[in-house]
């Protein structure tokens, strides 16, 4: 028994036709993961896991097809459609009962495509916004209008290296990536930040005199 539908009683939607675009493969299962225009890392991470299981039992794809075919809504759909009493058959109802009791096939591959959300949201705004946020925090006017000017002449007049001190901030930052893909931060811990690089509430003066300091200061006796 299988809890799949037939590709003739099953619609996109509840504003579809059932037996939208079956042809005559009406009789086929519908398999429990489908992508479209808008899919985010969960329903993507799903739609390569299954079709890498059913090729494992069906490499010719004989039993299994994806269709891909225009629609009013999310602007396409693709679908994966099984062969009633196949081996796919079977791993395509393995998968809805997985679905079923919880949601990624593969919890590393779906780790994997949010890591790839955040990276791109972090290219695209994030770390713009983080190193905006920095500024706004510092002590003084002149500090702020000297990080305004050149983030990474702060940064070096401070003995700091740009590129690493970027890749330092995710450590302060607390992010959630919903399953549309979407990136929302929950909290960006500035003043953390600021107390593990105090340089940055230093002057370029001041930063000088501390190194100097430093370098000066004598040994401590064993």
């Amino acid at each position: 028994m299988t809890d799949l539908p037939r590709w003739a009683d099953w619609a996109p939607t509840q504003f579809d036709k059932p037996g939208y675009m079956a042809g005559d493969q009406g009789d086929w299962l519908i398999a429990p993961c489908s992508v479209t225009r808008d899919s985010g890392p969960l329903e993507r991470s799903n739609w390569e896991t299954l079709q890498a299981d059913l090729r494992r039992v069906d490499v010719s794809e004989e039993t299994w097809e994806i269709h891909r075919f225009g629609h009013w809504g999310p602007g396409w759909f693709e679908i994966i459609v099984v062969k009633p009493g196949s081996k796919a058959a079977d791993v395509a109802q393995e998968a809805y009962e997985c679905l079923r009791d919880h949601d990624p096939l593969d919890e590393s591959d779906f780790l994997d495509k949010q890591q790839e959300c955040f990276d791109e949201s972090w290219d695209l705004w994030l770390e713009r916004d983080c190193m905006d946020d920095v500024g706004k925090h510092l002590p003084t006017e002149e500090l702020q209008e000297e990080w305004e000017d050149d983030h990474d002449a702060f940064l070096r007049a401070r003995d700091l290296e740009p590129d690493e001190f970027r890749g330092e901030l995710t450590q302060f930052l607390e992010y959630n990536v919903e399953s549309s893909g979407d990136v929302y931060v929950d909290n960006f811990d500035v003043h953390h930040l600021l107390e593990r690089y105090p340089e940055l509430r230093r002057t370029p003066e001041e930063q000088a005199h501390h190194k100097a300091l430093q370098q000066t200061r004598p040994l401590p006796f064993p």
